[in-house]
């Protein structure tokens, strides 16, 4: 997606090390995204596709090393698919894309 990033992802852990490290049937994803009207329409769609699924959270917080970015952690627990995430997310933009085609156009600056 358009001015978004992956910073860090995570499947979970069978025997998690730590406090820090998710158990298994648990996943999370980092996205970082640009604070300007195309991030935030993707973030729209990411927060969308996790409102249609049971068992997402989304929490969003500034990072300070990248303090021009707006960071959110996609948490899926028990029972939860990031295959599902990514089918809702890519399901959401697509539809959003034949409807107002000129989306992507703006997003790209053309």
């Amino acid at each position: 997606m358009p001015d978004t990033k992956v910073v860090d992802a995570c499947g979970g852990h069978k025997s998690p090390a730590s406090g820090l490290e998710l158990p298994f049937d648990n996943f999370s994803v980092v996205v970082a995204i640009e604070p300007n009207p195309c991030g935030f329409g993707c973030l729209g769609i990411i927060t969308l596709a996790a409102q249609r699924l049971d068992k997402i959270s989304i929490l969003g917080f500034i990072d300070g090393e990248q303090p021009n970015d707006l960071v959110f952690i996609i948490r899926g627990y028990p029972g939860s698919s990031p295959d599902d995430m990514c089918r809702g997310i890519n399901a959401i933009a697509n539809s959003l894309l034949r409807q107002e085609p000129q989306l992507c156009q703006d997003c790209q600056g053309e």
